[in-house]
């Protein structure tokens, strides 16, 4: 003992060891001598003062009361130190730059029992960083913002585990198995990071966890399974996140639980059934989320009047006749029908494998089978798709809203047994076709709304069975064909609206049916106003209703001017060179489109027209057969009639429009020659004349010379017609009088 006494004075004084007496007790107990037993004491002590007295880090302080601890906060560690006393029990490392977290950082420190990391440069620990800490009860890793990402691995083992702080580490996600085996766990810090959801039984074997902090998050929702198995949970914080739905049965296994934190969130309905099993809440706050007071709010209104916790107000804020108004505080008749048009109505997500978000309407809001109400969704911009089955049994249903609901398509069947609907609107959605038979099942229909979408053609069977449709509005689309058909079955129209679109022809045919049209818009749209809107211009003469003014686009001698009050003169050729003409589409395996001439723009059997050749100046882009002025044609322009209005693209000069390429039917004669040859003049020969010397008849003989002289009104035309007049002359001179 002598020896001991005279160890050297340590910096770290060895902790409280049992008494004495308490120690030879053990050592009679186990058959050992007191001699004996003190050398062996002595050997102990000895082996734990070495253990403390190993040299403490440079940047550390080390010391042993209470408990062995090692301290180097805010020194600036760039990582963990080496050197670190193996007896140590507390480790303060807090507020350096430590980056990362070696396999091997702790693994000497068997006995630690508390280890602060937080506020560091952390972005990455080992896998195996805090392996064999069996005794580890408190883990500090918040303000780590680089993080972002912890291992499902890293806290296996640490079966003793209290508190663990994972605040403010930029968190995105809980991967599986994360908190696996944390059976001790009580606390967890997961507040301020930036989770994006609640993953099924993520905190399952946590049955000894008091309390949960989980505010400050992105969390759009709480899921069936998030909480389960935490029974013995005392508070949860879900406050400050993005929650928008819960399920009805997310607190389940809650039955302990006192406080409930849900203020400042999205939701604006909450299930009374979600808070039925939380028998011993005593502490509840909904504050600050955008609540819908209706029919659907009254479970959680009867909920709250039967509480007898401490709750915050929830203030309404639809219906606007609510809004700011404790729904605590209202009664039961203010909760009436749904304030679906008021708010960001937030849909239930369907079970399956689509991510698409489907409306699925709530009991509540579906009108009785006896009352013919209305239903609003309109003003959803987010609702995008609707379930097909989602309106099936409102066989009473007179109005259906809608409109601004972000549709990309109406799904088939959507409005099957919709017998009594009246009034639908779909306007200013995306919706980009008209699907067949889509509005089949609405006989008694009369006013359609389809207004504002990206529809680009009307298809023959898109309204077939609405014949009782009074008003059919498809302005501001893209609408650039309507099938001849498409208006078979509306017989009782009256107000049909096309404004605002692509077309550049309507079928007169797809008008015939509309016998009770009474109001027809069509302006602002690329009107091509040539020999093929003859139809639409006939049955427009005979229209009796009001329309708008049919501006054409093109030719553009005709722009600006109304399509109704032209000449069926105006009407001729083709305006295929002047303006944006839509080909049709063949059908087949390629993509490319086609030209495929008009009826109307056709030569006529009996004429032999000329096909311009691909690349020579275009002597005719527009549909007019205007005449060119005598003297005004351009030289090299040719003469005759090739540039008579013989050909089915009109006639201007070349400089009025740009060339023409077309394609040239197969054996069609060059157009380089006239078709026809020209009516020669009694006395020519044809020996000593060429054909161009005889183009020009004779004044007497119908007119017919001086009316070519005028059409083409050039220099070698007038040339040509001398030429006859002196061979005459010489031939009289040298030959004398016959």
């Amino acid at each position: 003992m002598v020896w001991l006494m005279m160890w050297p004075t340590v910096a770290v004084r060895p902790p409280p060891s049992p008494g004495l007496p308490e120690i030879l007790r053990v050592f009679r107990a186990q058959g050992l001598s007191v001699t004996t037993g003190t050398r062996l004491l002595a050997w102990v002590l000895w082996l734990q003062a070495w253990q403390v007295a190993a040299p403490c880090p440079g940047a550390c302080v080390c010391y042993s009361e209470p408990k062995v601890t090692m301290s180097c906060p805010q020194q600036g560690l760039q990582a963990v130190p080496t050197g670190i006393p193996a007896a140590s029990q507390r480790i303060f490392l807090h507020g350096n730059r430590i980056s990362h977290i070696p396999a091997a950082g702790f693994h000497a420190c068997r006995n630690l029992t508390i280890l602060w990391l937080h506020s560091n440069a952390l972005a990455h620990i080992d896998a195996t960083a805090f392996a064999g800490l069996t005794l580890l009860e408190q883990l500090d890793l918040s303000d780590n913002a680089q993080l972002r990402a912890v291992d499902p691995t890293t806290f296996h083992g640490l079966s003793r585990l209290h508190t663990l702080h994972l605040d403010r580490c930029g968190l995105q996600e809980l991967g599986p198995g994360l908190f696996h085996g944390l059976a001790a766990l009580q606390y967890l810090y997961l507040q301020d990071n930036g989770l994006q959801a609640l993953p099924d039984d993520a905190f399952r074997d946590l049955g000894n966890l008091t309390h949960l902090f989980l505010h400050g998050n992105h969390i759009p929702s709480v899921p069936e399974r998030a909480f389960r198995g935490l029974h013995s949970l005392d508070r949860l914080l879900l406050h400050q996140n993005r929650v928008a739905r819960v399920h009805p049965h997310a607190f389940h296994d809650l039955g302990r639980l006192m406080t409930l934190y849900l203020f400042a969130n999205n939701l604006s309905m909450l299930p009374a059934e979600a808070l039925a099993p939380l028998r011993a809440l005593q502490y509840l706050r909904l504050n600050d989320n955008p609540w819908v007071c209706d029919c659907r709010a009254r479970p959680l209104w009867a909920w709250l009047q039967k509480f007898r916790g401490s709750s915050s107000e929830v203030p309404c804020s639809f219906p606007l006749l609510l809004a700011g108004r404790d729904l605590k505080r209202l009664a039961s008749t203010d909760l009436e029908g749904c304030a679906l048009t008021t708010g960001p109505f937030h849909p239930i997500r369907t079970s399956g494998a689509t991510d698409e978000e489907l409306l699925v309407l709530p009991k509540c809001c579906q009108p009785d089978a006896a009352d013919k109400a209305s239903l609003d969704l309109s003003d959803n911009a987010q609702l995008r798709a609707v379930d097909p089955t989602t309106f099936h049994g409102l066989s009473r249903l007179h109005t259906l809203h809608l409109d601004r609901c972000g549709l990309q398509e109406l799904g088939p069947g959507l409005f099957h047994g919709l017998a009594a609907l009246q009034y639908l609107y779909l306007q200013d959605n995306g919706l980009q076709a008209l699907p067949d038979d889509a509005f089949r099942d609405l006989g008694n229909l009369t006013h359609l709304f389809l207004h504002g979408n990206h529809i680009p053609s009307v298809p023959e069977r898109a309204f077939r069975g609405l014949h009782s449709l009074d008003r059919l509005l498809l302005h501001q689309n893209r609408v650039a064909r309507v099938h001849p058909h498409a208006f078979h079955d509306l017989g009782r129209l009256m107000t049909l609206y096309l404004f605002a679109n692509n077309l550049s022809m309507l079928p007169a045919e797809a008008l015939a049916p509309l016998r009770a049209l009474q109001y027809l818009r069509l302006n602002d749209n690329p009107w091509v106003c040539d020999c093929r809107a003859r139809p639409l211009w006939a049955w427009l003469q005979k229209f009796r209703g009001s329309s708008s003014e049919v501006p054409c686009s093109f030719p553009l001698l005709l722009a600006g001017r109304d399509l109704k009050r032209l000449a069926s003169t105006d009407l001729e050729g083709c305006a295929l060179t002047t303006g944006p003409f839509h080909p049709i589409r063949t059908s087949g395996a390629t993509d490319e489109e086609l030209l495929v001439l008009p009826k109307c723009c056709q030569p006529d059997a009996a004429d032999k027209a000329s096909v311009l050749e691909p690349g020579r100046p275009a002597s005719a882009g527009n549909a007019l057969k205007g005449r060119v002025p005598p003297g005004d044609s351009p030289p090299g322009n040719g003469s005759g009639p090739r540039h008579i209005n013989d050909s089915p693209f009109g006639t201007l000069p070349s400089s009025a429009e740009p060339p023409l390429t077309a394609l040239r039917p197969e054996g069609s004669q060059s157009p380089g020659l006239p078709t026809t040859g020209p009516r020669r003049r009694p006395g020519c020969s044809r020996k000593n004349r060429t054909r161009s010397q005889c183009r020009l008849g004779q004044a007497g003989s119908g007119g017919s010379g001086a009316a070519d002289a005028e059409a083409s009104g050039t220099l070698p035309a007038l040339a040509c017609s001398l030429v006859p007049l002196g061979l005459a002359l010489v031939l009289w001179t040298v030959l004398g009088p016959c």
